[in-house]
């Protein structure tokens, strides 16, 4: 095979993947659903609460520091393990989504209230709020967001 098919074919491959493509878009990470109402089923049978993050993903800056600064990282990972049935509600300017999420997504926005992104709500096995943060600062490191959510939590209220 010469050099000019293999290069073809590696571009070729990188296309069909979506590789090589610069884009703030990322799917649900091993962990999170998209899937509310599955969530909530989830929670209930495993004694769990709902951390539910609603997000612009491909638009929203401070969304995606959330996510990079916070939601990725091992501290995140470790104190949401074993409490927390965890779900992304996105709300994308370019990503493509299919009709059902955005009507279902746009039906939990008005259910919360959502005001501004990013949004983190815990609720309880029922979907009742427990707490709630609105936006992020991004000098914030994930062991100080750890500790404001767990603060908000103990008080009962929004931080």
């Amino acid at each position: 095979m010469g050099v000019k098919r293999m290069a073809m074919l590696g571009v070729l491959l990188l296309a069909a993947t979506g590789c090589g493509t610069a884009t703030a878009v990322k799917p649900p990470e091993a962990g999170w659903t998209e899937n509310y109402a599955a969530a909530m089923t989830q929670a209930q049978q495993e004694h769990k609460q709902l951390l539910l993050n609603f997000t612009g993903s491909d638009w929203c800056p401070p969304c995606q520091a959330l996510d990079r600064t916070v939601l990725d990282s091992e501290a995140f990972k470790q104190w949401a393990a074993g409490k927390y049935v965890l779900v992304t509600l996105d709300y994308p300017s370019h990503k493509q989504q299919d009709e059902a999420t955005k009507a279902r997504n746009q039906d939990l926005q008005k259910q919360f209230k959502i005001e501004g992104y990013p949004t983190i709500i815990i609720t309880d096995a029922q979907g009742k709020e427990l707490t709630r943060t609105v936006g992020f600062n991004e000098k914030q490191t994930a062991q100080a967001w750890i500790a404001d959510m767990d603060a908000a939590l103990k008080k009962g209220g929004a931080s």
